[in-house]
This record gives structure tokens, C-alpha cells and sequence, in this order.
């Protein structure tokens, strides 16, 4: 094959894969490469209630988004404010377990639906021991539970999404595998209501008044609506980040 034949069929590629998803858009994504904590962000007893009282500590530093208290509170997240988002959208992020002691309050994972008078929204976690994933209703109910085998100082991937019929669909995979096909737990939602237009995705750092504890550390943090992320051009993969796009995902703010 010529050069420039090998040229038009890249171009054919790019031209299919720009277009082909059309609607879809990622929406919001930090790799926390400058050091600095985005405008996007607000936090738990400061932009939004806090239910019960702590200290968090969320960090930007060498590359990562960490929560480094154990005297945290409850809730602790970091909340994604930058806009409105859609009703149909998927949160994804590599998730670090820096420290991790069995018990209740040994939580870490995704949030959707942040409600910003209650500062509450349906969870995708690490739960309770080192073989755990569950879902979690903030202060109303524990949902649907699996095994899964995980390791403090390993990264994970997860990934959370809420469907048209109020749906929660889930999965995790250790960095460097395959992403896996199926969802991995899903459930109806659950408990107390959360709000279906005007919630806020989120990360969970963590909680403190129930027994066990936990640090955590995240990083390459993704938005998107129903018609999936911007399409990428894996050309250049960095060591532990996500694959550069073609173009520029929305930059964080």
C-alpha cells in the first residue's frame, strides 16, 4: 500500500470516528496535571451540606486528586459544579486506595446525582473490606452488593452510569486490563430520591463516624452523555493516563 493511500485511509478513519459519534461529548475531564484544584470542583460542608462534620482533605499534587483525612466526615465529596449536566451521563476514573482499614467507614468510589441542598447522591463504591463493591444511597440505604478483589495501592478503573428508567449500572477493572463488556452490578434506584435533573457527579473520599477507615487518590476524570465520550485517537498513551484525544477533551476549569 502507497504512502498516500496509507495517508487517505487514516483520514477515512479520523473523518468516521469524528463524525460517526456525533452525539457524543465528553463533558468534563482533569488529569490534574497542573497542580492546581479546578474551579469545577466544590466540596462537601463547604459548597454543599455536610450531614455529619469532619475535616476533609483534598489535594492536587504530583498528578493526582487525593482525599488524605481519616477525620473526614460524612458526606466527603469532591462535587463536579461547573455546569448543569444532562439526566443520562456516565462518570469514569482510576481510583487509588493510598490507606484502607476493614470497617463501615472504609468507602471509595463515583457519585451521580449530588443533590445541592443535600449534598447526597447515589454511590458506586469500594465498601467495608477488600472484596467489596456496592452501591449506596447517601443516609437513606445500602443497595445492591458483589465480590471483587481489590489491593490498597493498586489502581483501579470504575465506571458508573444512570439510564433513562433510573437505572444504576456499574464496573471496575484493574488498571492495564480490559475493560470488561458487561456491567458488573446494576440495581433500580433505591431509597430516598435523588434528583433527576440538576444532580452533580462526584468522587467519594472517604467517611469517618462508622467504624474503619480510608484515603484515597484519584485521577483521569471523565463526563460524558448518553451518546458516550468524544471519540479517541489512541496514537500516544502516557504511562497511567488515559489515551490522548484527537482534538482536546474539554479542558478542566
Amino acid at each position: 500500500m502507497s504512502r498516500w493511500l496509507s495517508a487517505l485511509t487514516f483520514i477515512s478513519l479520523l473523518v468516521f470516528l469524528t463524525t460517526g459519534n456525533a452525539i457524543g461529548e465528553t463533558l468534563f475531564y482533569d488529569d490534574f496535571e497542573d497542580g492546581v484544584i479546578s474551579d469545577a470542583w466544590g466540596f462537601s460542608g463547604t459548597d454543599t451540606p455536610q450531614t455529619h462534620a469532619g475535616t476533609l482533605e483534598w489535594v492536587e499534587e504530583g498528578g493526582v486528586f487525593s482525599q488524605n483525612s481519616t477525620s473526614q466526615g460524612d458526606e466527603a465529596h469532591a462535587i463536579i459544579m461547573d455546569q448543569e449536566y444532562p439526566e443520562l451521563i456516565t462518570i469514569q476514573a482510576k481510583v487509588r486506595l493510598d490507606s484502607w482499614e476493614n470497617g463501615d467507614s472504609a468507602r471509595a468510589g463515583l457519585v451521580l446525582r449530588v443533590g445541592a441542598d443535600t449534598g447526597r447522591g447515589y454511590n458506586f463504591l469500594f465498601h467495608n473490606n477488600t472484596s467489596t463493591i456496592q452501591y449506596l444511597n447517601d443516609q437513606s440505604a445500602w443497595g445492591n452488593t458483589a465480590n471483587y478483589d481489590f489491593e490498597v495501592g493498586k489502581w483501579y478503573w470504575m465506571q458508573f452510569h444512570i439510564d433513562a428508567d433510573e437505572t444504576l449500572h456499574a464496573k471496575v477493572w484493574a488498571d492495564g486490563e480490559a475493560e470488561p463488556g458487561a456491567w458488573m452490578l446494576e440495581q433500580d434506584a433505591f431509597g430516598e430520591p435523588r434528583p433527576w435533573q440538576g444532580g452533580y457527579p462526584a468522587l467519594n473520599g472517604g467517611t469517618s463516624p462508622h467504624g474503619g477507615s480510608v484515603t484515597v487518590s484519584y485521577d483521569d476524570v471523565q463526563i460524558w452523555d448518553e451518546g458516550g465520550p468524544t471519540p479517541v485517537i489512541a496514537a500516544v498513551k502516557p504511562t497511567g493516563k488515559a489515551s490522548i484525544t484527537w482534538g482536546e477533551i474539554k479542558a478542566s476549569r
